[in-house]
């Protein structure tokens, strides 16, 4: 439970900045450059990042798990100035907004070699009891499609409780 609070607790925290502040940014790298790093995170086949998934656009494919009302969010974070330094990877994460209380993330590392980026974490939101962590990206299909079932149980429930 405590595990679940902490991940709520930071998951708030980056909904919370795409909204208020921008994230800090290593000082040699321009509003530009960060832009086109984002822009080549979305842009690159999904297969690079999960041999699982197709070779399509990793946007395009992070659209098609959050259906076409999600909203999806992209910025570059940063871990410059943590203790230790370089403790952490520099990443980009997508921040996809479904419905109230019902959201995924995706983190994908980039360091000090752009070329390379790997997915760094990930999870998906239902309400706000419950959480599913993605150990790999092609994980998300899974994890969406307990979402689905989750909204069909909670839409049950709704429709028994109005009788």
């Amino acid at each position: 439970m405590k595990r679940f609070m902490i991940l709520i607790s930071l998951c708030a925290g980056i909904l919370a900045s795409f909204a208020s502040a921008q994230a800090g940014t290593p000082q040699q790298l321009t509003d530009a450059q960060l832009a086109d790093l984002v822009a080549k995170v979305q842009n690159m086949p999904a297969s690079k990042l999960d041999k699982n998934l197709p070779s399509g656009r990793l946007v395009d494919w992070l659209q098609a798990q959050g259906g076409p009302g999600a909203r999806i969010a992209w910025d570059f974070r940063t871990t410059a100035g943590t203790h230790p330094p370089d403790s952490m990877p520099n990443y980009v994460e997508a921040v996809a907004t479904l419905k109230k209380d019902q959201s995924f993330m995706v983190s994908i590392e980039v360091g000090k070699d752009e070329r390379r980026p790997s997915f760094h974490s990930g999870w998906v939101i239902i309400g706000r009891n419950n959480y599913i962590e993605l150990e790999r990206l092609s994980d998300l299909p899974g994890a969406m499609a307990n979402l689905d079932k989750a909204n069909e149980r909670s839409s049950h429930t709704e429709a028994k409780n109005e009788k």
